[in-house]
């Protein structure tokens, strides 16, 4: 009697051990389905931020162009104007090719840059006061 109502009672446990795994998997399951519809929202997330990026790439391009084609059209009108008011002066004054190259050098914007020296540290180099003057092509230094 008493080995009836023990096995009785095991075979109680086991169901409800049954029912709590199948529960547990019902869980399991959802938990994935869940992770699976974040996974795709965060891959659709990334293929909408690629594409602004993208998107803001090339409008900076497109930006770069027209600034330089409006930088262009100024300049070439400004000459004109310049050629107009200066056609006289300039004939009677005849420059030679030299000060020609020499002025149009001079009226080129420079900017400071930085420029490390060919691999010479002996002389207690300081990375943060070594300052191009120019381009970059002359070798000249300025401290800060």
């Amino acid at each position: 009697m008493q080995q009836l109502e023990h096995s009785a009672k095991l075979s109680s446990d086991f169901r409800s051990l049954r029912h709590e795994n199948v529960a547990l998997r019902e869980k399991l399951s959802a938990m994935q389905r869940v992770c699976v519809a974040l996974d795709e929202q965060c891959r659709v997330a990334a293929i909408r931020a690629q594409f602004k990026d993208d998107v803001i790439h090339e409008m900076r391009r497109q930006l770069r162009q027209t600034k330089a084609k409006l930088k262009e059209v100024s300049e070439s009108k400004s000459l004109n104007t310049q050629k107009v008011s200066h056609h006289e002066t300039q004939r009677k004054t005849s420059a030679s090719c030299d000060s020609l190259t020499i002025a149009c050098v001079q009226q080129q914007p420079r900017r400071n840059r930085r420029v490390r020296p060919d691999m010479d540290l002996k002389n207690n180099w300081d990375r943060s006061s070594a300052i191009c003057d120019g381009s970059g092509d002359d070798g000249s230094f300025k401290a800060e």
